[in-house]
Order: C-alpha cells, then structure tokens, then sequence
C-alpha cells in the first residue's frame, strides 16, 4: 500500500483542511507529473487525471515497472527523475506527485532536486516514510532500497507544509 493515493477522495489523511489543499492542487494543476509507479499502485490516479482533462507524465526508472505500465494517453518516460529532470525543463510543470519516492535517494540528492523542481512547478506534493524505515530492494528493483529517513523538519526545511498520517508523512509546498 502507498502512503499516499494521490486520488481526490481517497487520501487517508484525517485533517479535512489539510486534504482539501492537496485535492486542490492536483484539481487545478493542468500538467501532472508523477514520480514512480508500481503495478500494486494501479491505474486509478492516471485514470482521474485522463477523465479530468489533465496533461499527465509518468516518470519510472525501473524497467519491469515501466514495461508494465498502460495507461491509455499517459506520456511515459524511462529513466531516474533526478536524470530526466532537465529533458522535463521544456514543459509547464502543473503539480509534481513525488509519493513513496524521495526516501530512494540520498538527503542531499533528493533535496537539490526539489529544489530544482520548485523553480519550475506550480506545485509539489511529497510522501514518504515516517523516520527511519528502512528497506531493501524488492523483486530485484534496486530503485526500492531506502537511502534517506524523512521527518516533519525535513519538509519543512524545503518550505513545504506537512502533517503525519498513519506510517508516513505527506506534503505540499505551493509556489
């Protein structure tokens, strides 16, 4: 399970103000881009996105994960979002989805690229673990080992809002 659905009406987060913001910014944003896909995840954000109107980008570095992705009108891009991101430079960046992704990276890697990533977005919304969980790779997908433990200070350290719900914490920050 993922920490976050990034589903309008499926988060599990329990301050309604709080998942209100984060629906709305995935509603308005025209162009989504999101971070990581696993076929346990399913189809359902990309098909609210499809059924929204919205331009929708998956970015998937692993190819067992990309291969098996098919969303009908998603572009997809194999390859690491810390590789890609400067191909992504001639597109307007609506909201980036960055869930259970992050903590894949190391601290300081992982930060300079929401850095770089808050230049160009309207919107950010992240999730990860909650602290120190550390795991390994799964099914063969090195991409999966935890390489960083994310706390409330670390979100707020890059300007975003953020709350604890369940396992995991989950943000935003907003241009």
């Amino acid at each position: 399970m993922y920490h976050f659905e990034a589903l309008p009406g499926k988060e599990k987060i329990d301050d309604p103000g709080f998942k209100a913001r984060i629906d709305a910014i995935v509603r308005d944003a025209r162009t989504v881009l999101s971070v990581g896909w696993r076929q346990d995840a399913g189809y359902d954000l990309f098909n609210w996105l499809m059924a929204h109107g919205k331009e929708a980008i998956l970015v998937e570095a692993w190819a067992g994960n990309f291969d098996g992705f098919n969303c009908p009108g998603v572009v997809k891009i194999h390859g690491d979002i810390e590789a890609v991101e400067p191909l992504l430079s001639v597109k307007a960046l609506g909201v980036v989805l960055w869930q259970d992704g992050p903590e894949h990276m190391e601290m300081d890697r992982a930060q300079a690229l929401i850095r770089k990533l808050q230049q160009r977005a309207g919107a950010i919304i992240l999730a990860t673990p909650n602290g120190e969980q550390g795991q390994d790779a799964l099914d063969g997908n090195e991409w999966e080992r935890h390489r960083s433990a994310w706390y409330i200070e670390t979100y707020q350290e890059l300007s975003f809002t953020a709350q604890v719900y369940e396992s995991g914490l989950i943000g935003f920050w907003r241009k």
